[in-house]
């Protein structure tokens, strides 16, 4: 019991870095593209766990591509320095990658569960934990955030109070 208590905590230390060998390769634009085609092919392989997609298909590639632009866009402009641990900060981009997707609109159906686990993907990239929330919650939250056109900076604070821990936070 000990050793599997060991390598649970190996493993979320071993994340609380960003991925640099994906940022080094791609960037942070093309690691976001490649963030969301994930996302959501985890999303229409996994019906089960996320609900079924009315229609699949991709109505806008362009705003697949925007979410790593703007990514970049708000690192840039915030001075942010991904290849460092994440700060609060640093939500900042996830919450850019979260607004383009739901807003953008890119898919048929599923933008927002879309949109939400490309976020997620982001940050632990950048080197973000994760806590736990529950489903319905989050479901409740994401919809009121993407009904509203919350700014960035809000949904940048509800994923720290509610999905990312910042690395040597007071929560871990």
């Amino acid at each position: 019991m000990e050793r599997k208590s060991h390598r649970r905590t190996e493993h979320i230390a071993a994340r609380r870095v960003p991925n640099l060998a994906l940022l080094d390769a791609v960037g942070l634009p093309g690691a976001v593209e490649r963030i969301v085609h994930s996302a959501r092919y985890q999303i229409e392989a996994g019906a089960g766990e996320f609900g079924k997609i009315a229609a699949s298909g991709v109505m806008n590639e362009r705003t697949i591509w925007f979410a790593g632009e703007a990514a970049e866009n708000e690192r840039t402009a915030r001075s942010l320095d991904i290849r460092a641990p994440p700060t609060t900060n640093t939500a900042l981009i996830t919450a850019r990658v979260f607004s383009t997707i739901a807003q953008g609109h890119p898919y048929f159906d599923g933008n927002k569960r879309t949109a939400f686990l490309a976020c997620v993907g982001v940050g632990l990239v950048l080197g973000f934990d994760l806590r736990k929330i529950p489903y319905k919650q989050l479901e409740n939250d994401v919809l009121d955030l993407t009904a509203r056109d919350a700014p960035v900076e809000e949904i940048a604070q509800w994923l720290l109070r509610n999905v990312l821990i910042v690395p040597g936070g007071d929560e871990e």
